[in-house]
């Protein structure tokens, strides 16, 4: 195997790992939110480490249409991520749903205070 292979190898190996951790994570979070913030770091990174790892690969062998479809799928990731997870947990929180008993801060319902206040 040449350096450029163990590199690519290294980096998929690393994003699948994390993809794991983030998955069992995510079985034993408690709530919602927590979950969604398993999903948006642990799994996005994941899966970001797996398509760099592949766009190394076929960069260095040549396949550009490939390499640089995985980067702009990694980008992708980048920002869709942080946003869906963002736009669900403002769904759960509309629709109602409550954070776990062990929560310590509720930052939604503080601000929400905070606006009638000024209302």
């Amino acid at each position: 195997m040449s350096r450029l292979e163990l590199t690519a190898a290294a980096l998929m190996l690393a994003g699948a790992a994390l993809d794991a951790v983030g998955c069992i994570g995510m079985m034993r979070m408690p709530d919602v939110y927590n979950r969604l913030q398993i999903a948006a770091k642990c799994i996005g990174s994941g899966t970001c480490l797996v398509l760099i790892g592949a766009a190394v690969y076929l960069l260095g062998r040549g396949q550009w249409a490939g390499g640089l479809g995985s980067l702009l799928c990694s980008a992708f990731v980048m920002i869709a991520a942080p946003t869906v997870a963002h736009a669900i947990a403002r769904a759960a929180r509309v629709s109602g749903h409550d954070l776990c008993v062990g929560s310590v801060v509720d930052a939604y319902a503080e601000d929400a205070a905070a606006d009638e206040e000024l209302l």
